[in-house]
């Protein structure tokens, strides 16, 4: 049964995203400093100002969200719509949203273009992408697990799949796993799950960033470990740091190893107060969309939906289309009732080429038509 704990959880999973992310698209790309002169403290959704990406962003208005949101609707509601987990219907619905680009990332726009130009999804990420566009839309994945409907295998693996879409480098599917697996633990564990898979975050991508290393295109623009980051961002949490002096350390940039470790040690210290972490990591401009999505994902995920206040759900574009979205991951009430299709395995290969099946294109993995 997926009771009405876990069904608040995974809404707050997917509202908490678009609202995060809405909450940092004026501030995305802005220092402190110019944050507090522009809006002083954030505490409220408003119209941007300008921006590193107002080239896509600056008609956008209040309570509207950025490429975390709308990529992450393109996970989602493929997997509402076709009952598993189909990657080639997930890239199109990525080719999709090029109509309407909002703030993409380099990476992003390489592969993606590279889908749209007839590149095979499997091949088509840009080799060196390290940015955090992985993490920041994968809280479906999370909810998917946290209801049994796909194993942890399976998830990691379409983690690893949907990453490679448009990042070569593993580091961005290192975060993404362990973004799920966070947001899993949340909706079955709460806060305390979330500070589980969180404070244990190192030693899991240390692991996971030596099982991927040789199974497809390492990153070639440095070596820097997710892990020793995620680890100086975890003690510095522990010990009590201030938001900014962690941003100093670690960076609040796109890259994945700043920006992802940076909200791992936000959420460690307000993980009881998810107000006061988005306003707080909001506050320290950098990639504030995405730092600001992937904590909303967490939070929402370990509190529900409730853990977001009225003036932040009431001007949020598209907040029925978001709980529709969750709701369908759910499904009914009582598994038992689910729908013909959505409960079966998809069959996802793991770092190497799929084989091609029966009835299918070359290159998409062995999923039931």
């Amino acid at each position: 049964m997926v009771n009405a704990k876990m069904r608040s959880r995974a809404r707050g999973a997917i509202v908490g995203t678009a609202i995060g992310d809405a909450l940092g698209m004026p501030v995305e790309g802005l220092d402190p400093a110019t944050i507090v002169g522009k809006f002083g403290c954030l505490r409220s959704m408003v119209a941007p100002k300008g921006g590193t990406w107002a080239h896509q962003t600056h008609k956008l208005r209040r309570g509207q969200w950025t490429d975390d949101t709308q990529l992450m609707l393109a996970i989602g509601e493929s997997v509402v719509s076709k009952g598993f987990l189909d990657f080639e219907d997930i890239a199109k619905r990525h080719v999709l949203c090029l109509n309407d680009p909002r703030g993409w990332g380099r990476s992003t726009l390489t592969g993606i273009g590279k889908i749209k130009a007839g590149v095979s999804w499997w091949n088509s990420a840009a080799p060196d992408g390290a940015g955090n566009g992985t993490p920041m839309k994968i809280a479906p994945l999370g909810i998917l697990l946290a209801l049994k409907r796909i194993s942890r295998f399976e998830a990691c693996a379409a983690v690893v799949n949907i990453s490679r879409m448009t990042h070569g480098d593993p580091r961005p599917a290192v975060a993404g796993v362990i973004q799920m697996e966070a947001v899993a633990k949340a909706i079955t564990h709460g806060v305390a799950g979330l500070h589980s898979v969180l404070t244990a975050s190192p030693a899991s991508a240390e692991m996971l960033e030596w099982s991927l290393d040789d199974r497809y295109m390492p990153g070639q623009n440095d070596h820097v470990s997710l892990a020793s980051a995620l680890r100086r961002a975890v003690d510095m949490a522990q010990a009590g740091d201030n938001l900014s002096d962690i941003r100093d350390a670690i960076g609040a940039k796109s890259f994945v190893v700043e920006s992802f470790p940076f909200t791992v040690a936000a959420v460690l210290k307000y993980r009881s107060d998810p107000e006061a972490c988005l306003i707080e990591l909001a506050a320290q401009g950098g990639d504030a969309d995405t730092t600001c999505a992937m904590a909303g994902a967490l939070l929402g995920a370990a509190h529900g939906l409730s853990a977001f206040p009225e003036r932040w759900r009431r001007p949020l574009e598209g907040y029925k289309r978001l709980v529709a979205m969750a709701d369908g991951l759910c499904g009914p009430k009582d598994l038992e009732q689910c729908p013909s299709g959505f409960g079966q395995r998809p069959r996802i290969s793991f770092g190497r080429k799929p084989a091609q099946v029966a009835g299918q294109q070359p290159g998409l993995p062995g999923v039931p038509k």
